[in-house]
């Protein structure tokens, strides 16, 4: 049951609002008034009690010039007979009281007969030499201001600290001060409510009457008399209101006519609207229904008016829809409600339900109208759309890789689980960002065009596999494949990029590359690498038309070092002589390592002319035995190393990569024959010995299982 409060007269209403206005701010001001009162006396009462105790302090020290014991306890006890003064005594520098106008406290401890003694502040004081004053919670003054004292009880020899104690009384001064302050404040209330009943008659007649009188005018209108009768009592403003109203009753009377022709109009369409139009009132009943809501239920006019508004509810949502309309009528139900209803034939049909609530002028609940339509195969449509949305959004993120659907601007409008994985970011993070912040190269790559027919020059980059940098969210990069495909949707030009994460594949690729072309020990280039550059170097010769020289460089006596000083310091040789090597080579030259301690030497872009081309060749050959006039400090061994070094020509000499290699190994083998540590360059006659030389050792080697030695001596 909801509380009803009177409404209170507008002349009581005024009064009270400026009472609650004023009164707060008279006792605002009288609290302000007492505290700034308390300050002012605390401090007035600090200052006379400083200024007391200074006379006191200069007196004490007097009366210890002229040994008189006897006139600091007259001093001390005149300084008591002060009113506010509730305790004062005379300390030594152990606290105990010397003089005090109670007898009994002599030779006591002054924490024995008051508690607001704090010993430990005022051995501060002493030892500052200055006195000090302090207020606590209880309204009272404590002071101490040391002196000077006898060395000893009664004597007047001096040397020992001392203080004066006091507690001083603010109580009746701040009591004073408040009757005061009262008094002070009850006046002013007294003022303000004499203001206020004048203020109530003048509100009583020159607002309330007038009012009263504006009221009775306008219940004359409400019961149709658009010609009320308002004399005002005098005032311009009160004039004014009566010619305006005589004037709202003309306007009234004229609107009045147009209204019931727009009701006229309005009945017409609403009998002619394809919505169904229901009308209820508070009790539920169906007080209106137009032909649209006929063909929507299937009742006419005459069986559905008087029935209750259960008749299109089916009975299992009942309950629930009492419990809708009474929460309607409160003004806490919805407007809108999507309903199961019951048509005449039994059938259950989906209607949407718009609802508007009847009142009267007043504002008092009479029903309601709702227009109504029936959205049974709409919402299935609905439902069958949701549905495939729900299987494409399922779809689009079960794919395991990354997909992205760009605008036409470039830019993200949706992107699966996958691709979030990959860039470590929701959608909701970078939605609507350019594609260019992820994948820096895309633009270049695959240009976005306003005709998916023409993508400006670029259609045939899209459905081709391309391999751009990418970068994640967090900053940190990444290589990935990628596939561009135009789509169209709705009118709109989108593209489907489909991301895929190949940092790790491209990784292995480099590994496995690395173990297949480079050597593991000095990471240079293998036989494998060196053939494949060896064969591209022939093509630019013979297309360049020049030179070209290779290089086979065997160390000597490197089999020694090894059975000597162990295989890693062998491997830590050969690591060296590859550092060596490289800084010795040009950016076009190449040196690998052919096998063992041999390595090979490409030399590209010699001159056209095959001598000059040898001469520059011998040039570099000389350069290179020259780094090894050095002894190396190899794991602390001390090495003097030397090299042979066999040099071929081409296409001067060859074009075939393996015969290229063999005449510089036919050419190298000549070097070591003739004393190591030289360059040779080939030539045909080499060939000739070597073959002799080949035939010789087959021959020997099957002489002697064939006893064809013969021995002479």
């Amino acid at each position: 049951m909801r509380l009803r409060l009177r409404p209170l007269p507008l002349r009581w209403l005024l009064t009270f609002s400026i009472f609650a206005l004023i009164l707060p701010a008279l006792l605002l001001t009288i609290h302000l008034s007492q505290r700034n009162g308390n300050a002012q006396i605390e401090s007035y009462h600090r200052q006379f009690l400083h200024h007391q105790l200074a006379n006191l302090q200069i007196e004490v020290s007097e009366h210890l010039d002229e040994n008189d014991v006897v006139g600091i306890g007259r001093q001390v006890a005149l300084l008591a007979t002060l009113p506010e003064i509730e305790k004062i005594a005379l300390l030594d520098e152990h606290d105990q009281i010397l003089l005090s106008p109670v007898s009994g406290w002599r030779g006591r401890a002054i924490e024995a007969v008051t508690p607001h003694y704090r010993a430990a502040s005022m051995q501060q004081v002493r030892r500052q030499n200055r006195g000090t004053i302090t207020s606590n919670q209880e309204k009272m003054l404590t002071a101490y201001y040391p002196v000077r004292l006898p060395a000893a009880r009664d004597t007047i020899a001096q040397g020992l600290n001392g203080g004066i104690y006091v507690e001083y009384s603010l109580k009746e001064p701040l009591r004073q001060q408040w009757r005061t302050v009262l008094s002070q404040g009850l006046l002013v209330i007294l003022i303000a409510t004499s203001a206020g009943l004048l203020l109530l008659w003048l509100l009583r007649h020159w607002i309330e009457r007038p009012i009263q009188a504006l009221i009775e005018a306008t219940q004359s209108m409400a019961r149709g008399d658009f010609h009320p009768r308002f004399e005002p009592t005098p005032g311009v403003e009160l004039v004014r209101l009566n010619h305006a109203f005589r004037r709202l009753g003309i306007a009234l009377a004229r609107n009045r006519q147009q209204l019931h022709l727009q009701q006229s109009r309005w009945l017409a369409h609403v009998q002619s609207m394809p919505l169904g139009c229901i009308e209820y009132d508070t009790a539920f009943r169906i007080t209106a229904w137009n032909p649209a809501a006929e063909r929507i239920f299937g009742y006419s006019a005459v069986e559905a008016i008087g029935q209750s508004g259960h008749l299109l509810i089916p009975a299992e949502l009942a309950d629930g829809a009492e419990t809708a309309w009474s929460r309607l009528l409160d003004h806490k139900g919805d407007t809108y409600l999507n309903h199961a209803n019951l048509t005449k034939e039994g059938r259950c049909i989906l209607c949407d339900w718009h609802i508007t609530l009847l009142t009267k002028a007043d504002g008092t609940v009479i029903g309601a109208a709702a227009l109504v339509e029936e959205v049974t195969q709409r919402e299935a449509s609905r439902q069958a759309l949701t549905d495939s949305a729900q299987r494409y959004e399922k779809l689009f993120n079960s794919v395991a890789d990354g997909v992205i659907v760009l605008n036409q601007q470039g830019r993200i409008q949706s992107l699966n689980h996958a691709a979030e994985q990959i860039f470590g970011c929701s959608q909701r993070k970078i939605a609507g960002q350019s594609i260019d912040r992820m994948i820096p190269q895309f633009a270049t790559t695959i240009r976005l065009d306003s005709s998916l027919s023409q993508l400006n020059g670029a259609a045939s980059a899209h459905g081709r596999r391309h391999e751009l940098p990418g970068r994640r969210h967090d900053g940190s990069s990444m290589t990935l494949q990628i596939e561009s495909t135009p789509l169209e949707f709705q009118g709109e030009r989108l593209f489907s990029v489909v991301v895929q994460d190949i940092s790790e594949r491209k990784r292995n690729e480099a590994r496995i590359e690395r173990l297949a072309f480079y050597d593991p020990l000095t990471e240079l280039p293998n036989r494998m690498l060196l053939m494949d550059r060896l064969e591209q170097a022939i093509l630019h010769a013979r297309r360049s038309h020049k030179n070209g020289a290779v290089f086979f460089i065997d160390l000597d006596n490197f089999k020694t070092i090894n059975d000597s000083l162990g295989h890693p310091v062998g491997d830590q040789l050969l690591r060296q002589l590859a550092v060596t090597f490289r800084h010795l080579v040009r950016a076009e030259d190449v040196i690998a390592r052919f096998g063992g301690d041999e390595f090979i030497m490409l030399l590209n872009e010699l001159n056209e002319e095959p001598e000059q081309a040898a001469e520059e060749a011998l040039r570099i050959a000389e350069k290179i035995l020259h780094q090894f006039d050095t002894p190396r400090l190899v794991l602390g061994h001390e090495l003097r190393v030397t090299a042979s070094i066999g040099m071929t020509l081409f296409p001067a000499d060859s074009e075939q990569p393996d015969e290229l290699i063999q005449q510089a190994d036919t050419a190298m083998y000549s070097a070591k024959s003739s004393g190591r540590n030289a360059v040779r360059a080939y030539l045909p006659s080499m060939a000739i010995a070597a073959r002799q030389r080949h035939q010789i050792e087959n021959e020997l080697r099957a002489a002697l299982p064939r006893e064809q030695f013969c021995l002479y001596y």
